[in-house]
């Protein structure tokens, strides 16, 4: 209960009801979605518990993926793996697991079907975009995903260790390599707003924008 009442007061604390309007893209409307990507514990993601600049670089929840036309979860969850993998995006080892996200009321483990992986399009031991993937949320007549992305590379010295790159080269990444493939296309960016700032925490180079994919048939 202890975790659950604290994923509620993280996650919710930065999220924005998406409501549709021209400003950001005609009849875009979106669930609650809570703001980070959440570890097994509860709090927000701590990328790889590094400092950035001297602060906690926490990870922010930066793509959501709407499918319309799926009848099941388990399709909407094929169409997308089958089509993530097809861009280059397939489940890669050498990367931390075991987080959840929020999206309506519900809480959804990390999509994987082994532990220490996630979505890549690369090697852990070189540059690389990666990404963990949650859901679907079912919202009303269709299916809504949301992703975590973020860009990191290996460093030798001191020791071996992933560096963080960018959280928005990895998204805009992610989002145009799976608008190439006859599936989904890019929407909308939508301003979910999960931006830190403060003398201890940060989400880097993060603007706050959620790119907002849908699947076209």
């Amino acid at each position: 209960m202890e975790w659950r009442v604290l994923v509620w007061a993280w996650a919710l604390g930065g999220a924005v009801v998406a409501a549709s309007g021209d400003e950001v893209a005609p009849g875009l409307t979106l669930p609650p979605i809570g703001s980070w990507l959440l570890a097994e514990d509860g709090n927000p993601a701590h990328w790889l518990g590094a400092a950035y600049r001297g602060r906690e670089l926490i990870e922010p929840i930066n793509v959501a993926i709407v499918d319309p036309f799926a009848s099941t979860s388990d399709e909407a969850l094929d169409k997308l793996l089958r089509s993530t993998a097809s861009a280059g995006f397939g489940e890669r080892l050498g990367h931390s697991s075991g987080y959840w996200a929020l999206i309506g009321e519900e809480l959804f483990p990390q999509i994987s079907s082994r532990d220490n992986t996630a979505v890549s399009d690369g090697q852990a031991f070189v540059e690389n975009n990666h990404g963990r993937i949650f859901g679907p949320f079912h919202d009303g007549d269709r299916w809504v995903f949301v992703a975590a992305l973020s860009r990191e590379s290996l460093e030798l010295f001191p020791g071996l260790h992933h560096r963080f790159v960018s959280f928005n080269q990895a998204r805009d990444e992610f989002a145009q390599k799976l608008a190439e493939g006859d599936l989904y296309r890019i929407w909308a960016s939508f301003p979910l707003g999960n931006v830190l700032d403060t003398p201890v925490q940060t989400t880097a180079d993060h603007d706050g924008q959620l790119v907002v994919l849908e699947a076209i048939r």
